[in-house]
């Protein structure tokens, strides 16, 4: 038997809010529109947490879903992270952080969405390489700081020309 990851699905309070912030601010690309569960190019999924409680657990006791969070992050990348930065932090209640550097080298900034679920954007890692080698930092320094293997660092600035 095999069993292999497929997607995530968040459970939200306010299906339209949350679409909104999904499709509008993040520009995300609906796959499957089935009311109250939407399916987004890429491999996550927004249920309407009232109608996907009442399927889960049917007749048994509901869980206090509420003290989960913000125990999940989704995790998205932009080439353009500036001008995601700009379009995410209009609503300064909802950054967390801004674009900061983390300790393996990656640029990003979070957000929390409309349920309080923690949204990462971040440069994707051959963004991350190219940025480096511009510093001119080598491909074994770019390895070390990133903790990736020096062939995926240079396999990485490859594609990135």
């Amino acid at each position: 038997m095999n069993i292999k990851f497929s997607s995530s699905v968040i459970l939200v309070k306010n299906i339209v809010t949350s679409r909104e912030f999904y499709e509008e601010l993040l520009g995300q690309t609906v796959m499957m529109d089935n009311g109250p569960n939407v399916i987004y190019e890429g491999g996550f999924s927004i249920w309407q947490r009232d109608a996907a409680l009442g399927i889960i657990f049917e007749d048994t006791p509901k869980p206090n879903i509420e003290n989960a969070l913000p125990a999940f992050e989704l995790y998205f990348e932009s080439s353009s992270l500036e001008q995601a930065w700009k379009r995410c932090s209009i609503n300064p209640e909802r950054v967390i952080h801004p674009i900061m550097e983390h300790p393996w080298g990656q640029q990003g900034f979070r957000i929390y969405d409309p349920d309080g679920f923690i949204i990462e954007v971040s440069e994707p890692l051959p963004v991350m390489v190219q940025r480096f080698i511009k510093e001119g930092y080598s491909m074994a320094q770019i390895a070390e700081k990133s903790g990736m293997p020096e062939s995926l660092v240079c396999f990485m600035a490859e594609q990135s020309d």
